[in-house]
């Protein structure tokens, strides 16, 4: 851990073993095996288990009064930590019955309550104890536990199980760290949690969680983080009626790849009822789901569509891409990548997408061989989708410049705004031979649309060369071009004073990335995504 008390304050770590969530925290639960406590959030032990079970019963006695939670960890030697939470129960009686599978030789307990609905705190009423199966049923008499006032373990204190299910995210691991340092901001008072998981494509859901960190409230954190973890998704939130993870709950979600990790804090605001926004994660986008957006200029996604690394599945050469960006205000970056493919609709495709928090470096693998890329960054502050006053930047990548590291900046207002030509001669006709390029365009004005075609190239001004402009008529279009252009950007925009693109031309505007080869090319849709 790195004291970073003079840069924002103080910074907790935790340290003991991981016991993960389990999925039916996520499902709720309940049946006939819980005959004395009511169904949770996180499920009941064993509900539905099938084989032969035999009956547990423990007297709790407590010096205060309230509902009775009441938690079964068991060994799993594949959970991190090599143990893993399964159930709980709750209850307004002090005699709880467990339905145990025969097959279960012992399993752990953690019995609380919670009198300030603040979620765990030190001075609650807590036990916890192992529990031997056997033994348990030759006693013949209930399990006496007896809960204490201040009897909650510190991370620190706690062993497998303890603690509430506090971990360090991979701890154990070994080899090369990066550290990884975040703020969590809140305008609610009462502990915040914080899961990490690690994107795993045979895990269910292709997420592993890996640990857990908790504060209690506003506060820093850092965790060191794995070299070999290519990415990893932390939810933040604070569970203010203690009852598992609801959609009012103040939240917060971030996708980091580890390889834009720098020495700056991230930052997340936790936002109430924001859990399953778009661009807030949750109950919305997964891991490789495409998120608010999508990845056309206009926010719809190219053809394909996986939301994660680029190119994750590729296994030739590679070489590495990276660079910055410059937001205009704290909040969740996306970005989108997508090649040119002129059998996919608009002639791209996305082949993946980052999420970053506000203004930070970024990184990722390329195949060695590409012909270019296009990287579409966008804040969606309202959670809205695509608009024309969402901070925006793009940048067209070909081999020539892959090594050039650049920045990025997010302006108001940019998204849909036609680039304008290059100052070099442009819009000849082809002396030789010549391929067509042809398509719709789906502008909503009247005025006189033109469409502008480019050429990615690191000698223009702004990295492409002007190929030509053309008319569309009656909401078509067609170029011809020389064959074996390569990957061309075509756009679409309404130019009122048949001036060339200019600030007062209306905001309509249409765009996409196109592979011209020695055949014709139809069916190009220059239309609003």
């Amino acid at each position: 851990m790195l004291p970073l008390f003079a840069l924002i304050g103080c910074i907790e770590r935790v340290t003991d073993v991981a016991v993960p969530l389990d999925p039916a925290f996520y499902e709720g639960g309940g049946g006939a095996d819980n005959p004395s406590g009511a169904a949770s959030a996180l499920g009941i032990p064993w509900n539905g288990t099938p084989g032969e079970k035999v009956d547990v019963v423990f007297a709790i006695a407590s010096p205060t009064e309230g509902a009775i939670q009441f938690d079964v960890v068991v060994p799993d030697a594949a959970a991190p930590g090599g143990v893993k939470r399964i159930g709980r129960v709750e209850s307004q009686e002090l005699t709880v019955t467990l339905s145990v599978p025969k097959t279960v030789p012992t399993f752990t307990i953690e019995v609380f309550q919670d009198p300030g609905s603040d979620g765990p705190s030190d001075d609650d009423p807590y036990a916890t104890q192992s529990v031997d199966v056997a033994a348990a049923l030759a006693a013949g008499a209930p399990i006496a536990v007896t809960l204490v006032l201040g009897a909650r373990p510190a991370p620190s204190e706690a062993g497998p199980g303890g603690g509430g299910g506090v971990a360090e995210p991979w701890a154990g691991a070994t080899g090369e760290v990066v550290t990884f340092t975040a703020e969590i901001l809140t305008d609610d008072e009462g502990e915040i949690q914080v899961d990490f998981a690690e994107f795993d494509p045979t895990a269910p859901g292709g997420q592993k969680r890996v640990g857990q960190v908790r504060l209690p409230g506003t506060g820093a954190f850092t965790v060191d983080v794995p070299k070999t973890v290519e990415k990893f998704r932390i939810e933040a939130f604070q569970d203010r009626e203690g009852d598992g993870p609801t959609t009012d709950d103040p939240y917060a979600e971030l996708t980091t790849v580890v390889a834009s990790i720098s020495a700056e804090p991230v930052r997340l605001q936790l936002v109430a009822g924001s859990r399953g926004a778009a661009g807030s994660g949750g109950a919305g986008p997964g891991p490789g789901d495409p998120g608010p957006g999508g990845g056309g200029p206009g926010g719809g996604a190219p053809g394909g569509g996986p939301g994660g690394a680029p190119w994750e599945s590729y296994e030739g050469a590679r070489v590495e891409f990276t660079a910055t960006i410059v937001a205009p205000a704290l909040g969740e970056v996306q970005i989108d990548v997508n090649e040119p493919d002129a059998s996919a609709p608009g002639g791209q495709k996305r082949v993946g997408q980052l999420r970053l928090m506000g203004s930070a470096p970024f990184a990722f693998k390329v195949p060695a061989d590409f012909v270019s890329f296009r990287i579409e960054a966008f804040q969606d502050p309202d959670h809205d989708g695509p608009s024309p006053t969402d901070p925006f930047a793009e940048l067209t990548v070909t081999p020539a410049t892959v090594a050039n590291n650049p920045t990025l900046t997010l302006a108001v207002g940019s998204r849909g705004q036609p680039t304008a030509p290059a100052p070099q001669p442009g819009g000849e006709v082809p002396t030789g031979p010549t391929v067509k390029v042809s398509g719709k365009v789906g502008l909503p004005g009247k005025a006189k649309v033109k469409v502008d075609i480019f050429k990615p190239a690191i000698a223009a001004g702004k990295g492409r060369d002007h190929v030509k402009t053309v008319d569309a008529v009656g909401g078509k279009w067609e170029a011809l071009l020389t064959p074996g252009l390569g990957t061309v950007e075509v756009e679409a925009y309404e130019d009122l004073t048949s001036n060339g693109p200019s600030p007062d031309d209306p905001k309509a505007y249409a765009a996409s990335t196109v592979v011209v080869g020695t055949e014709p090319l139809t069916g190009v849709d220059l239309s609003p995504r």
